[in-house]
């Protein structure tokens, strides 16, 4: 098999970029850095290194670059965020456990005070947990549909009559109308 090629799963073949096949990926990176443009980087190439690659080429290799950093970036900001939610999660289980086990104490001992206390904050933390895993809404969240329906609700109470005010009894022949201001604004013309 030739040096640029690679054979893709499923046995179709390309080519490597020239960027990769030169090995030129840090020196290219260092200049579009530095912004200077795909042309210019070309010509450099072409007079500091003798390697002859394309503006067009180049820029190409940097558009998939930026693309394949993107979603690694992507991924690791998705798994961190995965593994926060895990550790919160943890945690917040682990004092819920704690919580449980004092409430107990509490009540084989007959202090109502404590035990009410305990079983408050075991709500408390059942709740942090449903919203840590958006199985509710946190506190102060607004529903949009609710106030949207309320909105519809009002206006359609406070403007019902309008359409009967627009569309009442009275028929209004508008060509008539027109015919007679045009006939009006003549005559002020030729006075």
């Amino acid at each position: 098999m030739p040096k640029n090629e690679v054979v893709k799963l499923g046995g179709n073949k390309t080519q490597n970029p020239a960027v990769v096949e030169y090995g030129v990926q840090e020196y290219v990176l260092k200049l579009h850095g530095e912004k200077i443009p795909t042309a210019h980087i070309s010509k450099r190439l072409k007079v500091e290194k003798d390697i002859e690659i394309s503006a067009k080429s180049i820029g190409k290799w940097l558009t998939e670059f930026k693309q394949k950093e993107a979603e690694k970036k992507s991924v690791a900001l998705s798994d961190k965020y995965e593994l926060l939610v895990v550790n919160y999660e943890k945690e917040i289980k682990g004092i819920l456990s704690e919580v449980k086990e004092m409430k107990d104490l509490a009540k084989e001992q007959k202090q109502l005070d404590i035990y009410v206390k305990l079983v408050g904050k075991l709500y408390q933390g059942l709740e942090l947990l449903a919203k840590l895993m958006g199985d509710i809404k946190p506190s102060g969240a607004v529903d949009i549909n609710i106030i949207i329906n309320e909105i519809n609700k009002r206006s359609f109470g406070e403007h019902k009559d309008v359409r009967n005010k627009l569309f009442g009894d009275k028929v209004v022949d508008v060509e008539a109308e027109v015919v007679e201001e045009d006939k009006k604004r003549e005559e002020d013309l030729r006075k």
